[in-house]
Formats: C-alpha cells, structure tokens, sequence
C-alpha cells in the first residue's frame, strides 16, 4: 500500500491515471503501488510490462490529459481528490482488499474518517421499509454514527433524509458532477458529504 504522506501534484494525476486505466483494478493498482514504490513510476513501467504480458486483458493507459480534466472538473465542482495512502483517506476504507485507489470528494472529507455505518435496502421498498430506514438511521445519528450509503432510491435515500441534521455520506458511481437519481439532486453538499470512485 501507497506510504500514508503527502503526494506531489504530479504523484497525484499519476495515481488518478493508473486508477483509471483499462484493465487496472484496485489488485493490480496496489501491486503495482508495491513494485515500484509510486505511480509516476508504475506508469514508466506499463509499457515493458504490457509487452512481456499474455495476459488476455491488455491494459490500456488512461490519458494523461483526461486525468487533469477529471482534477480540474473535480476541484471546479468544490471538490477534492485523495488517493489511497493520503493522510485524509478513510483509514477503514483503506483496510479493505478491493479499496478504492483514488476518491472524489464534495462536502467535508473529515467526515469520511468519523464512526459510520452503511444502511441500503431495496429501491422498490415499501412504506414501511422506508420509515425503518429513517428510524434506524436517525438512531444512529443520534448516538454519533455516520450513514453511509449509495443514495440509490428507496432505502438508502430514506436512511440519508434521516440523517441531513447531523451528516452522512452518499457513495456514488456517477461523479461528482451527476446528479443520480434525480431526485436527490436538492441535497447540498452542506448536508451530503458526495464521494465518488
């Protein structure tokens, strides 16, 4: 695993391109993290290590270019981005074997390091399921948890209602820039700390 200092800018857009690469998933990006102890350095490798390899998947580079946008897209949305290894990445995240390399924050990324819990549920939940849901998560805030979960409709939009006076984390596959589903749109990033992998 990435040593847990800070980066430079550079060290940064690389660690975002590997992520981001074809056929490069968290197993491999920490291999390669492993090998050859940065990402600027990994990326220098690729080439001699796609031309020795058989493997059927080939991976196939992100461009250089595109990561500076995805940054730079990021940092104009108000947010941040903290690769695997950073001070501020969510220490049990980081515990996980399939944690994410690199995380896009919007809201306070401090948030993402208090005590949480997930709760997600069905999309298509009954009344009563939802009503659980709030109760669970209100529960929870009270006593100092974070909710965490993936703002999908039914369930885990519910759990995140419950919890907009006292924080909570909504995980998202869309981008900081998406939002998804619609209806959650509204939600502030006063109140949702947004993270995206």
């Amino acid at each position: 695993m990435p040593s847990n200092n800070a980066i430079s800018h550079e060290e940064r857009l690389s660690r975002m391109q590997l992520s981001l690469s074809e056929n490069i998933g968290p197993a491999i990006y920490l291999q390669l993290m492993e090998v050859y102890g940065s990402a600027e350095n990994a990326l220098l490798a690729l080439p001699d290590i796609a031309a020795r390899s058989n493997a059927p998947k080939r991976i196939k580079l992100h461009s250089r270019d595109q990561a500076r946008q995805y940054l730079e897209n990021t940092l104009a949305e108000g947010g941040t981005v903290i690769t695997l290894g950073e001070p501020d990445y969510p220490a049990l995240l980081a515990e996980i074997t399939t944690t994410p390399p690199v995380l896009y924050v919007s809201g306070q990324a401090s948030a993402l390091n208090q005590p949480c819990c997930g709760i997600v549920g069905s999309r298509n939940s009954s009344a009563n399921g939802k009503r659980f849901a709030r109760e669970i998560a209100a529960d929870l805030a009270t006593a100092g948890w974070m909710t965490v979960s993936g703002l999908a409709r039914g369930i885990d939009s519910a759990a995140h209602e419950a919890s907009l006076n006292t924080g909570t984390v909504g995980v998202i596959a869309t981008g900081l820039d998406i939002s998804y589903p619609v209806e959650n749109a509204g939600y502030s990033v006063k109140s949702v700390n947004w993270v995206a992998w």
